[in-house]
């Protein structure tokens, strides 16, 4: 058998014990795939000079057969591509499909973009 063939094999059978481990260990803590929720209408944002404070209002609405009962939403703003804080709600619920989020940020400025990351806990 060709060296190359054999170091090919080796090495896939140490990528899937890692990855099995990794699954393991891993908690009910999960990135929910892009895809599964969808932005209903505009971000309502709203920026405070005085305060520096950034409220975020959006409407989500799940695009699988799944339902939730809590969820976590991370935002992280942006400014000239730097991170300059971050935000993590938690939305609670009986078996929900679609579910809104309502937060206040205080930042160091004004940013010029934010995303959003969906978990499951």
């Amino acid at each position: 058998m060709d060296k190359r063939l054999i170091v090919g094999i080796v090495i896939a059978i140490l990528i899937l014990i890692v990855v099995g481990f990794a699954v393991m260990n891993s908690n009910d803590d999960k990135i929910i795939i892009n895809g599964n929720f969808n932005l209903v209408g505009d971000s309502q944002i709203d920026w405070n000079d005085t305060t520096h404070e950034y409220k975020v209002f959006q409407n989500f609405a799940s695009n699988d057969d799944r339902s939730y009962d809590t969820l976590k939403v991370t935002l992280a703003f942006y400014k000239d591509g730097n991170l300059i804080g971050t935000n993590d709600t938690v939305v609670t619920g009986d078996s929900f499909k679609d579910f809104s989020v309502n937060t206040t940020t205080k930042l160091p400025q004004k940013p010029d973009g934010f995303t959003f990351d969906i978990h499951t806990i």
